[in-house]
């Protein structure tokens, strides 16, 4: 007998369903005129994302990783206990914003910082004895002179 596999949500999948509940909610309350169902929808909701974020919390601080989630789900719990649902959700929807940027520009930079080094140069251009030879960078000795060609990337630290 299988268990039940649930796949855990990234942050950019988080914020649209946020986003897709909150317009939901929107229309039950504004086109349908069912603020009752807007409420608990937004109220349900948001007590699951908060749970979800106090277990992730926990685990954070275990790990000795502290940050300001606390704060950002005593400000959902506290807005949905006195029925602000509509402050609990805009809440939501700049936390798992906030979540969702930061690991956009996490991969980014990992994709630059991948490309620079993709792009170092593996060989150097040595002058020895009036003959200038290709070597492999970790080739190189101390005190070698090298030959940096136009248009080309300084392979090794160097003086001068």
């Amino acid at each position: 007998m299988g268990g039940i596999m649930v796949k855990k949500l990234s942050n950019k999948q988080k914020l649209w369903l946020i986003i897709i509940i909150a317009a939901v909610a929107v229309i039950l309350q504004y086109a349908c005129g069912y603020p009752l169902f807007a409420q608990i929808l937004v109220t349900v909701v948001g007590a699951i994302v908060a749970l979800s974020m106090f277990i992730g919390m926990v685990k954070s601080i275990r790990t000795g990783d502290y940050g300001v989630d606390l704060l950002a789900i005593l400000a959902v719990v506290a807005t949905l206990a006195v029925g602000e649902y509509w402050a609990a959700m805009v809440i939501l929807v700049m936390l798992t914003g906030g979540d969702a940027l930061e690991d956009y520009a996490a991969r980014k930079a990992n994709t630059e910082l991948k490309s620079l080094l993709d792009n170092t140069p593996q060989i150097a251009h040595v002058v020895t004895d009036g003959t200038t030879n290709d070597l492999a960078v970790k080739d190189v000795q101390v005190g070698a002179e090298v030959i940096v060609k136009p248009g080309e990337i300084v392979p090794l630290d160097a003086e001068k």
